[in-house]
């Protein structure tokens, strides 16, 4: 069922910085982000999923016998930031001139646009989470919202939340074996070096989320964007 204006919220986000790169290009299409808190381990009887309301609650992996006697339809009390049909508001790190206008308004530099520029960060660049949401250029409706594992995120996913991606390698394989590597390659700055998407994000999701280390596989939240 689709919101009315008056029920669709503004969600004011900071974007990681790879995201913010990634909008700049028009080429981010789903925000990742750690569910909080993390809900409690289950026995290997019961899972959590999201349900259409967008909170987490325990299933059944499989029928039980006697289903009253476990969690079944336990709610966790943890919902996506961003619910379908909200609107996020995308923050990112940006330096504003010193006076407004005649209109009160600011002018307003983005640092995703001079990745290339050193002098643009000899500024006082404001990070994302102090940006005024007025100030924002990217705004998307969110389409659907899921919860995985972070080890279950997939190469298309990865690509999605904003993987550099600047074309695909195939390699030659040994006779009776298969390619060791083939499909999409990313860019890592430096000259002659790529990485695989998942690879990409890895290293990204570890810079930018610390308290929720790859090795933990916290459980995560997919948010996918509509247009903007």
């Amino acid at each position: 069922m689709a919101l009315s204006d008056a029920q669709r919220r503004e969600v004011p986000l900071p974007l990681t910085s790879y995201e913010a790169e990634a909008a700049a290009r028009g080429e981010l299409r789903l925000i990742i982000r750690p569910v909080e808190p993390q809900p409690p381990k289950l026995s290997s009887m019961f899972h959590w999923e999201i349900t259409t309301d967008g909170e987490l609650v325990a299933v059944e992996s499989e029928p039980l016998r006697y289903p009253e006697s476990g969690p079944e339809g336990h709610r966790a009390g943890i919902r996506a930031i961003a619910q379908p049909g909200d609107v996020i508001v995308g923050l990112e790190s940006f330096l504003r001139g010193e006076e407004p206008d005649e209109d009160g308004k600011y002018v307003v530099w983005y640092a995703a646009d001079y990745l290339n520029d050193p002098t643009f960060f000899m500024f006082d660049v404001e990070p994302a989470a102090t940006m005024p949401p007025e100030f924002a250029r990217h705004r998307w409706t969110v389409e659907r919202v899921e919860c995985k594992r972070l080890h279950e995120v997939k190469e298309p996913e990865c690509i999605a939340t904003g993987a550099p991606v600047i074309g695909s390698v195939v390699l030659p394989a040994l006779p009776g074996e298969i390619n060791s590597l083939d499909g999409p390659m990313c860019s890592t700055g430096q000259v002659g070096v790529t990485q695989t998407p998942r690879c990409w994000f890895r290293e990204t999701w570890g810079a930018a989320f610390p308290a929720y280390p790859r090795d933990s596989n916290p459980f995560v939240f997919l948010h996918w964007l509509g247009g903007e």
